[in-house]
């Protein structure tokens, strides 16, 4: 998948890519790891011109770019590529910080009262603008649903709503604390 975003004056190509595409980047940021890496992204910067062509790289479960695996805003982009998130500085796509956000896969990074919560296969994690992480929750089965439902997770401006597979429901204040 292809998604085209605008910021000031640049635009910004997030692409799944295969490895064999990896010789296309300027530079490759990865995750900590001891095996071979599972899913790419590339990310381009453009303004008239291309300006400079960076990838990264994961290792947890498999993912793909959609509209909550990533989030922009007017100094950095941060990106789930598997079990990791990583954030980078705009214009330049320097590399900011990156956290293991989920032992397995990211499926999803909101952001909730200057945090960023991340929607994990294991686990709900939240993480500051630093890239340090400030708890993480699990379940009693992966956060996900045999429907695969939008509504089977999401965040409130008061609290975090997720369902497993087994359709057991959660409700996490911003602290990690489980609601009844």
């Amino acid at each position: 998948m292809i998604i085209e975003v605008k910021i000031q004056d640049y635009k910004i190509e997030l692409k799944d890519i295969d490895q064999s595409d990896l010789e296309k980047c300027d530079t490759i940021y990865a995750s900590n790891s001891y095996y071979e890496f599972s899913s790419f992204v590339q990310i381009a910067i453009c303004s008239n011109t291309i300006l400079k062509i960076i990838c990264i790289a994961g290792n947890g479960g498999a993912t793909s770019l959609h509209q909550n695996s990533f989030i922009l805003e007017d100094d950095r982009l941060m990106v789930c590529c598997t079990d990791t998130v990583f954030c980078l500085e705009i214009p330049s796509l320097n590399f900011i910080w990156s956290v293991e956000a989920d032992p397995f896969t990211c499926f999803g990074l909101y952001k909730q009262n200057g945090m960023y919560v991340v929607h994990g296969e294991l686990t709900i994690s939240r993480i500051d603008e630093n890239g340090i992480l400030l708890w993480q929750n699990g379940g009693c089965d992966i956060f996900t649903t045999p429907e695969g439902n939008s509504d089977d997770f999401y965040v409130t401006d008061s609290y975090i709503f997720a369902t497993d597979w087994d359709h057991n429901i959660y409700k996490f204040d911003f602290d990690g604390n489980i609601l009844d």
